[in-house]
């Protein structure tokens, strides 16, 4: 993993982890409209993701909701894992002088820190009160 090729592949885990995420949870929540009401209505449950799109999907919408809540968890996880990962192997790539393989590795890692970041902001709180509702 200490290649700019590894560094790739962890960054791209770490973006399927957010992708998931945000088509899952962020994307129904300005589908459905729930952006004209206020955050703290939409937190406490005023509006039931059960009753909105994706989970009204005929045959696949309750796994799309599970998939949904599962991903609140598990991006934040991936993130943390990754960076991690990535910042190991940009240590080790230091030591080898190899600056190529620890810029791509040190970019991952930021940009992990920085994804993270978003799940504790007041919106991603508030969406997943929304969600485990």
């Amino acid at each position: 993993m200490t290649t700019v090729r590894g560094a790739v592949w962890l960054g791209v885990v770490a973006l399927a982890g957010v992708a998931v995420y945000a088509a899952l949870v962020v994307l129904p929540y300005f589908v459905n409209g729930l952006d004209r009401f206020p955050l703290a209505d939409v937190a406490i449950g005023h509006h039931d993701p059960k009753d909105l799109w994706p989970a009204t999907v005929p045959y696949v919408g309750g796994w799309l909701h599970l998939f949904g809540v599962l991903s609140m968890a598990f991006a934040p996880a991936t993130l943390v894992c990754v960076a991690f990962a990535s910042g190991f192997a940009s240590v080790w790539a230091g030591t080898r002088r190899a600056w190529s393989v620890t810029a791509a590795h040190t970019a991952v890692v930021l940009g992990c820190v920085a994804a993270a970041a978003w799940f504790v902001t007041p919106f991603a709180e508030a969406l997943a009160g929304w969600q485990l509702d």
